[in-house]
């Protein structure tokens, strides 16, 4: 009687096992190789040739529409508009769409901008030339998918073709942003103390930084390592007070200092860094905060994985698209991704210890 309840007993854990191993295979998501999914296909509406001007800088000339792209699951597809001037695509220039978004209206102004700044569209005596340009549809499947297994290559749509005409306008944001102050060069151009902010990926004129600040000591903001069009607010001043044509905290603190130029504003609010991903726990967004202690911020593995942390405002219009303000710790180094591509992938084991140092540009794991 014995043996056979024994018997019993072990079957039921032979089944339970079983059964936890298949419902773990289930739940990954095997994704189709490149070249079985369901490629976008691409059409648009408007005019192909297309000469700009004064007159219709402000105009949309053209929209795109695309067709979903299958790759045999229910995940989230990043898609990316890419241009070039030749069928090999080998002068390519891309521009992030965003996820499980179908369509995209093309302005004369970012048309100006595209052409002048990556396909010559400005002559020796900066006079507008005309461009051909080729377009398609790149999709891939996006980074928010951590449970993808293996996951394929890009797939890309038809193309179709267009010619445009630019109008050479300024840009109507900086590419860069600084904040310089007591705390942040001393008041020194020259100083590596001054914070360098990173845009935010794929939103011009939104820049950001994380740093400790002392309370009482001035600091302002500036495109150009240089005092030349300096400022200490854009209009709406959310977090932080004026006087004196500089900008302060009430407070000694860790503080987001967001630059939201597209809406005449600037917020300095507490700082919120976040882990996400395997190592911290999961992939919900807000669920793993690194503490503030002293000048630093601090967080604790909870297994092993990969390191991805980002930061967070309120005013941030990214919405949950956080990787669009992440950053990773390189070799002691805080390293940014900004505009960039995806970043190194950094392995960590459970509780380890990652410290963060802002001011000092550190990133440490101990």
């Amino acid at each position: 009687m014995k043996t056979n309840k024994l018997n019993t007993f072990v079957l039921l854990i032979l089944f339970c096992v079983s059964f936890t191993t298949c419902d773990t295979d289930i739940d990954k998501m095997y994704a189709k190789p490149a070249g079985e999914a369901t490629a976008p296909v691409l059409s648009s509406e408007g005019f192909v040739d297309i000469v700009i001007d004064e007159s219709n800088i402000d105009f949309t000339p053209v929209v795109l529409k695309w067709s979903k792209s299958d790759f045999g699951k229910d995940v989230l597809v990043e898609y990316s508009l890419e241009m070039a001037t030749n069928a090999s695509f080998e002068d390519s220039y891309l521009v992030t769409v965003g996820n499980n978004i179908y369509s995209k209206a093309l302005g004369s102004s970012d048309l100006s901008k595209w052409v002048i700044a990556n396909f010559n569209g400005l002559d020796e005596n900066e006079m507008p030339v005309r461009v051909n340009l080729l377009m398609r549809i790149q999709a891939t499947i996006a980074q928010e998918n951590p449970t993808v297994t293996v996951p394929p290559g890009k797939v890309y749509s038809n193309t179709i073709s267009m010619s445009v005409v630019p109008h050479n306008v300024p840009d109507a944001y900086p590419a860069e942003m600084y904040m310089i102050g007591v705390d942040f060069g001393n008041w020194n151009w020259a100083s590596d103390g001054v914070a360098e902010m990173i845009p935010v990926h794929g939103f011009e004129g939104n820049f950001w930084c994380v740093r400790y600040i002392t309370a009482g000591n001035g600091f302002k903001w500036c495109a150009k390592r240089e005092w030349s069009g300096d400022f200490f607010s854009l209009g709406e001043d959310i977090g932080f007070y004026t006087e004196d044509n500089n900008a302060f905290v009430r407070e000694d603190g860790m503080y987001m200092v967001f630059i939201d130029m597209a809406n005449s504003r600037i917020s300095v609010e507490p700082a919120k860094v976040y882990g996400i991903g395997d190592c911290f726990g999961g992939w919900n967004t807000a669920a793993y905060p690194f503490e503030t202690d002293g000048n630093t911020m601090k967080i604790t593995t909870a297994a092993s994985g990969e390191v991805r942390m980002y930061a967070a405002s309120d005013i941030a219009p990214v919405g949950g698209d956080w990787w669009r303000m992440e950053f990773v710790p390189i070799n002691g180094t805080i390293v940014y991704r900004g505009t960039g591509d995806d970043q190194e992938r950094i392995p960590v084991n459970a509780g380890k210890s990652v410290v963060l140092d802002f001011n000092a540009g550190t990133g440490v794991i101990k």
